[in-house]
């Protein structure tokens, strides 16, 4: 099961990785719009500056479980560091044990608000795309979350 688990984990990696990239394009490239139109031609536009609050908002969200596979986000580990073995590798399996569960439940209510927006068909203000674009990136992120902790669970628990 570990060699599926790590092919399918790669292919999930690799995917965030492209559509932060292109999110990232799309971001820069409208601000740079927006800059240009402005400066050059005194116009104001809002949509550039929509899109790239939505494709920030979808990087950050994405990239959520980037830093859980790199180990990067911020924890307290001034305890942890100091503990024996077993009780070491015990306290880690629970800080990951409490992520999932905090990333699952946040997945669970994100979704809950992406299908209220969808029940009232509300747009965005400059673009006209439904809200729920938006929005969905706050369930897919921390889903995303909640497979590569749990990965990291799965392989604490497994080694010796």
């Amino acid at each position: 099961m570990q060699p599926r688990a790590k092919t399918w984990g790669d292919k999930l990696r690799q995917l965030e990785v492209y559509i932060n990239v292109i999110a990232f394009t799309i971001m820069v490239g409208a601000i740079f719009l927006s800059v240009v139109n402005r400066v050059a031609f005194k116009i104001s536009m809002a949509w550039p500056e929509e899109v790239a609050r939505y494709a920030m908002i979808w990087m950050t969200f994405l990239s959520m479980s980037i830093g859980f596979r790199k180990g990067s986000h911020v924890g307290v580990e001034a305890v942890v560091l100091h503990l024996p073995g077993p009780l070491k590798k015990a306290a880690l399996c629970l800080a990951s044990l409490l992520t999932v569960l905090f990333c699952a439940g946040g997945a669970y209510f994100a979704l809950q608000i992406v299908l209220t927006q969808m029940a009232t068909n509300q747009l965005t203000p400059a673009l006209g795309i439904p809200m729920a674009v938006p929005y969905l990136a706050i369930p897919v992120g921390l889903a995303i979350s909640v497979l590569e902790e749990g990965l990291h669970l799965y392989e604490k628990l497994a080694a010796q």
